[in-house]
C-alpha cells in the first residue's frame, strides 16, 4: 500500500472513473484519502527531451500508458544526445538468477575439466599433506582391502 501511494504521489492519484472500472476486488480500499497531483513534469524538469516518454510510461491508467514499442519509436531515441555506445557502460556482475545459475554451471564444468586434467592414466588423484615437509601431493587413493567377516 506504501509503494502504490509513492507511485500516486508521482503519478497523481486515478480518476474516479478508474476506480469504477476497476475489476480488482476490493481496490477501492487502496484509493487515497487525499488525491494527489501529478509530478512528473516538476520531477524530470532537467530531463526535458526525455519528458513525453516518462509521461506516456508512467500514466496510471493501462489504458492510457504506452506499450515498449511505442517507447522505443519514441523521438527519444533519435534525437541528440544519442545514446552512448554499449561497449562503453561499466560491466557488472551477474545479479538475476538465471546468470547466477549459468555461472555456477561453468564453473563447475570447469572444476570438472580441471579434475580431469589432474588424473592420469585415468586414475583419480587426491591432495595429501606430507606430515614431515607440510606441502601437499598429488596421490592415488588409498585402496580399501576387502575383509572377509
Amino acid at each position: 500500500v506504501e509503494q502504490l501511494h509513492k507511485i500516486f504521489k508521482l503519478c497523481g492519484s486515478p480518476s474516479e472513473e478508474y476506480w469504477k472500472k476497476s475489476r480488482l476486488p476490493n481496490a477501492i480500499l487502496f484509493k487515497p484519502q487525499q488525491p494527489y497531483k501529478r509530478c512528473i513534469a516538476e520531477t524530470f524538469k532537467d530531463f526535458p527531451p526525455s519528458l513525453p516518454l516518462i509521461e506516456a510510461l508512467l500514466a496510471i491508467d493501462p489504458v492510457e500508458r504506452g506499450s515498449a514499442t511505442a517507447a522505443l519509436n519514441s523521438e527519444f531515441f533519435t534525437m541528440e544526445p544519442y545514446a552512448c555506445e554499449p561497449s562503453s557502460l561499466p560491466k557488472y556482475p551477474p545479479s538475476k538468477e538465471m546468470d547466477v545459475k549459468l555461472r555456477d554451471e561453468e564453473a563447475r564444468r570447469q572444476r570438472g575439466l580441471n579434475k580431469k586434467t589432474n588424473a592420469v592414466d585415468g586414475a583419480r588423484r587426491v591432495r595429501v599433506r606430507d606430515r614431515v615437509s607440510g606441502q601437499f601431493q598429488l596421490q592415488k587413493p588409498m585402496q580399501r582391502s576387502k575383509q572377509t567377516w
